[in-house]
């Protein structure tokens, strides 16, 4: 049976990522999960909440929509995020996803030390350690679609295990 902990829909900004994580702060507490699954949950949902308000598709001046939840199931959180996103965003998100799941956990130690040293930042400010850092996080793969949704835009959707 899949508990639900978190279930967001709407136009993210940052006073409702503040107000996700505050709530998963207190729905983790009543779990009495350890400090280290706590953690690791709050810096995944911020991780993908902030890609979703940052890289999501901007309608009419409104910010990005984003489908966010966070579900326990058989003692596995399964944290999901879904947002709109342009063909050209599409490209690029598969090659990156795609490469690093394929790293395994050395290679991805290594590639999370060259993003830093490089200091490579795209125009909204990342370098793309975030989902590297998910991956490290979560120790599983990151799971993800992108299907055709409507005027050209796509829909991402993340699902993160822990």
């Amino acid at each position: 049976m899949k508990t639900d902990i978190i279930n967001f829909s709407g136009n993210i900004n940052p006073f409702y990522i503040n107000e996700i994580v505050n709530t998963l702060k207190l729905k983790t507490q009543a779990l009495n999960l350890s400090d280290q699954i706590k953690k690791r949950l709050k810096f995944i949902a911020i991780e993908l909440l902030q890609n979703a308000y940052n890289y999501g598709v901007v309608e009419k001046k409104q910010t990005p929509v984003c489908f966010f939840s966070i579900k326990l199931h058989n003692n596995t959180f399964i944290i999901s995020c879904k947002n709109y996103i342009t063909q050209s965003q599409q490209e690029k998100l598969e090659s990156k996803l795609n490469s690093i799941n394929s790293y395994t956990k050395t290679e991805l130690k290594t590639e999370y030390l060259n993003t830093l040293s490089n200091g490579m930042f795209n125009d909204k400010g990342g370098a793309g350690l975030g989902f590297l850092c998910m991956k490290l996080n979560s120790k599983s793969n990151i799971n993800f679609s992108i299907t055709k949704s409507y005027l050209n835009k796509k829909l991402f959707s993340t699902h993160i295990t822990v």
